[in-house]
């Protein structure tokens, strides 16, 4: 399928979605994970700039996924969503309090990474 990416000056920026950031736009071909796997992929890690909030809301895509690993990130969502906690600070982020019922109500559980405070991993 052909696509439209847009290109901003940040290569972090860079997305499929218009944006303020788009300096200039390339048309390239797209395919679907699937069509490199012959079976239910174990993990997908999703680090998609902001795109991540549009992927959850789609959802057809989470009865073929076994578990998930994504960085969150507080622009790209529908809806604006609270900016992530500084580190150290106390309490859950309100990335992830906004992210983990979505992943629920996909059929995952989830919780947040040891590691990175702004990334959720999901798994069945």
């Amino acid at each position: 399928e052909k696509v439209t990416l847009h290109l901003a000056l940040d290569s972090g920026l860079n997305s499929l979605r218009d944006q303020q950031a788009t300096m200039c736009e390339q048309e390239m071909f797209a395919t679907s994970l699937y069509d490199y796997c012959d079976d239910t992929p174990r993990l997908i890690k999703l680090d998609v700039e902001g795109e991540e909030w549009s992927i959850f809301q789609y959802g057809a895509w989470a009865p073929l996924v076994r578990s998930l690993l994504v960085e969150l990130h507080p622009y790209g969502a529908l809806q604006p969503l609270p900016k992530p906690w500084p580190e150290g600070r106390d309490g859950p982020s309100p990335l992830l309090a906004a992210a983990i019922p979505l992943l629920e109500t996909l059929g995952f559980k989830a919780e947040s990474h040891l590691i990175h405070p702004h990334s959720v991993f999901a798994w069945r």
